[in-house]
């Protein structure tokens, strides 16, 4: 039965929280918002990781399925909740917090949005990717889901949210007074160090709090709550890799660019082209299944040249044509891992496969997230999954040396 539930805002996210815990051995379940009912928690294991599938909905509604989800868990004697929230501050950061407060009748969370190992620092209560505040940062002009502010504080208010917050320093000791209101404590880090330092803290505070953060904090909320490890896990052994980039990221732009300029195969989709010859879809699915016997992997990304205007309107589509495409080019592949960019592209890719079970296994750098998705029939295959804004420029090559996968001459 869960005692520990962890609410994340899109399926990347839920999946990198997710694997926080599976890394460490501990037993971690996850499932989305809309497959979530007494029983399944209840049959859960220790760690239940929903994804709320929320950054780009109204704000009213993703405080209502944050809600929902946690009086389901005060229902079941769940004893400790964790928001997790988008390092660059994407999405209804404030409605949902507050949503999970009220909800579990709590009155502070501690926030600690600072995730070090992919360049996300916390200063002045401010996020920084970088040396930039994000919304000034090469990151900061989401075209789906725009930051509001680099400030915590400014975006809860911004938010509309009735929650007090309050900045807490780095060397600054864990605040222990007493709040007659919901109140939100975000917490400055640079460090993996100073992260584990707030976790050894609040593992002696006798005080009643959620916490909230990225991958980075979750990595020690083990640590702060005393969870002990379990038995190890290893992933399958595969023979190629399918590499599904749906992310418009600049990040993931330059990564799928450079494995492109390192000759391996990537085929480009974009909206206009399928929108206007559906057939070529077909001809897309195979090209990448005869390039994935003759030599073990292929990319498929989209162009990511489409204008503004446009990506608003045609984003669900080119989710489903991603998953359409992906769904077909795997389909009977013996030994295939499936590598998929981008939260909203990896949800349309397992509804489209009829995935029943995703299980994280391990992280193979930050944020990049190895889990065996389980599907309908029962096979399973290596599922590797990566936010569109998080790796190095040679985020694909070291995918496939992790797969032990070499270019084929």
């Amino acid at each position: 039965m869960a005692t520990i539930v962890v609410l994340a805002d899109d399926l990347t996210g839920t999946l990198d929280c997710a694997v926080q815990f599976s890394k460490q051995n501990i037993d971690v379940s996850v499932c989305n918002y809309d497959s979530l009912d007494g029983s399944s928690m209840k049959n859960s294991a220790s760690v239940l990781v929903v994804n709320t599938d929320s950054r780009h909905i109204a704000p009213e509604e993703a405080a209502d399925r944050v809600r929902r989800i946690t009086k389901l868990a005060v229902q079941t004697k769940v004893s400790f909740y964790y928001k997790k929230i988008d390092s660059l501050l994407r999405g209804n950061i404030g409605a949902e917090c507050e949503a999970l407060m009220r909800a579990a009748g709590r009155e502070r969370m501690f926030l600690l949005p600072a995730f070090p190992d992919n360049g996300r620092y916390t200063r002045g209560g401010c996020q920084y990717y970088g040396d930039k505040p994000v919304t000034e940062s090469v990151l900061g002009n989401d075209k789906f889901s725009k930051q509001l502010s680099s400030s915590l504080p400014e975006l809860f208010r911004l938010q509309s949210c009735s929650v007090q917050t309050r900045v807490v320093g780095i060397s600054e000791p864990l605040p222990q007074e007493q709040v007659t209101e919901p109140t939100v404590y975000v917490f400055d880090a640079e460090t993996n160090e100073q992260l584990r330092e707030r976790a050894a803290e609040l593992k002696n505070t006798e005080l009643p709090w959620v916490a909230a953060g990225c991958a980075g904090f979750a990595e020690v909320i083990p640590l702060a709550l005393g969870l002990e490890s379990g038995a190890d896990r290893e992933i399958q052994p595969v023979s190629k890799a399918l590499v599904v980039s749906g992310s418009i990221n600049p990040i993931s732009i330059e990564q799928v660019r450079n494995i492109d300029g390192a000759g391996y195969k990537v085929l480009y989709l974009s909206y206009e082209q399928i929108h206007e010859k559906p057939e070529l879809l077909e001809k897309i699915i195979s090209l990448a299944r005869e390039e994935l016997q003759q030599s073990g992997t292929v990319i498929v990304a989209t162009s990511g040249d489409t204008a503004e205007a446009d990506l608003m309107k045609e984003k669900d589509a080119m989710c489903s044509i991603m998953a359409t495409a992906a769904a077909g080019i795997i389909d009977g592949m013996k030994d295939c891992a499936l590598v998929v960019f981008g939260g909203d592209t990896s949800l349309g890719i397992i509804q489209e496969m009829r995935a029943k079970e995703i299980k994280p296994v391990c992280e193979i750098t930050p944020g990049v997230v190895c889990s065996t998705l389980v599907v309908d029939d029962g096979s399973k295959n290596v599922f590797i999954t990566k936010s569109g804004g998080f790796g190095g420029k040679d985020a694909i090559v070291e995918i496939l040396s992790f797969l032990n996968l070499k270019q084929s001459k």
